[in-house]
């Protein structure tokens, strides 16, 4: 069991073998930060990984969100923005393409001036039939960019 504050985890004797000589080998002062360490530095190649094995033509919110690092939370969010955006045009309340751009980047801010993954988010989220069915035409009337939409 390797244990740094209240956090722990089991590992058999062979793993914390493996651990410690990483340690030593990249001199590191824990095994969590060994742990950290390999996290890090294996992510960007198991999300290429990931990548692969999701269909962009069947999952194209997944793939896109993927692609962009997303995180469950910032999935979450997007969604709700749909909710939201959908509710207000159903109740005829004016928004704009840029105040939807604007929400976007909050919730993604390392991608903020992208104005492609706004139009990307609306272009795969509101197929015909969904239940995003306003946003898309309003958005595209109001001057969004069809073009760019994937």
């Amino acid at each position: 069991m390797v244990r740094e504050g209240y956090n722990s985890i089991s590992l058999d004797d062979e793993s914390v073998e493996g651990l410690r000589e990483l340690q030593e080998q990249n001199g590191f002062k824990t095994i969590p930060e060994t742990i950290r360490w390999l996290l890090l530095n294996n992510m960007p190649f198991k999300i290429e990984m990931l990548m692969g094995l999701v269909d962009s033509e069947r999952n194209p919110f997944n793939y896109l969100m993927l692609e962009i690092d997303a995180t469950k939370s910032q999935m979450n969010k997007v969604l709700d923005l749909m909710d939201k955006t959908q509710t207000d045009l159903k109740n005829k309340k004016k928004i704009t393409h840029h105040d939807f751009e604007m929400e976007i980047y909050n919730i993604f801010p390392k991608h903020r001036g992208d104005y492609h993954l706004a139009e990307s988010i609306i272009g795969i989220l509101c197929s015909s039939g969904n239940r995003w069915d306003l946003v898309k035409p309003y958005m595209i009337k109001n001057g969004m960019n069809a073009s760019n939409m994937r």
